[in-house]
């Protein structure tokens, strides 16, 4: 199930259709939409309120990093399949929304990162948040966050050799870096400084 992503049951997402309007008609090109998808065993072990990151690109389309590569998806599609969204908006000065946008475009057909490679320098692969968080960064954008952190202790040399995810830049850590949120679901809500779901995951 982790890998193969086949669902554990089916069942309506849990967006409803004032949360799709309001993404309809806020969202704008270089955006970063967030969502979360918990009818997969996966979105059930991934810490906080989203799970996949996508950039839109304007035309109803976004390019997200998924298991068959780097791609295009359409945003009907993504709010028919997912639970939770959040719409994050850089500070963006003149023109850079679209100098990100034909980033992520150059980056079509990049194979998924599966196995989350730590040496950033020799990375081929990228998954969701480091697409995203790297296209901004190449073109001078500063997010304030990192797509894999450096190795703190033995215990991360330990898991390194194993599972590799412990060091990577999660969804949810992203609504916490330099952007501004614009939108987030019904589902979620603010207290205090954290996004939180108003509701179990299991139930939605």
């Amino acid at each position: 199930y982790w890998l193969s992503q086949i669902p554990l049951w089916r069942r309506k997402n849990d967006l409803t259709r004032a949360d799709m309007r309001q993404v309809w008609n806020l969202l704008r090109t270089g955006d970063i939409l967030l969502v979360g998808n918990f009818i997969h065993i996966s979105g059930l072990f991934i810490d906080g309120v989203v799970t996949h990151a996508l950039g839109y690109t304007g035309k109803w389309r976004c390019i997200h990093a998924f298991a068959h590569g780097v791609s295009y998806i359409g945003l009907r599609k993504v709010l028919r399949h997912y639970d939770t969204v959040v719409i994050l908006r850089p500070y963006w000065k003149w023109n850079e929304s679209n100098t990100f946008r034909n980033n992520l475009i150059q980056k079509l057909g990049t194979p998924y990162d599966f196995y989350f490679w730590l040496n950033e320098k020799e990375n081929d692969a990228y998954f969701c948040s480091q697409l995203i968080n790297d296209s901004l960064q190449e073109i001078g954008y500063k997010t304030h966050l990192t797509s894999i952190r450096d190795s703190e202790n033995i215990l991360d040399e330990v898991l390194d050799s194993t599972f590799r995810g412990h060091r990577i830049l999660l969804p949810d850590a992203m609504i916490y870096g330099n952007f501004e949120v614009i939108f987030h679901s019904h589902n979620i809500k603010k207290e205090g400084k954290k996004y939180i779901l108003t509701k179990s995951k299991l139930l939605m």
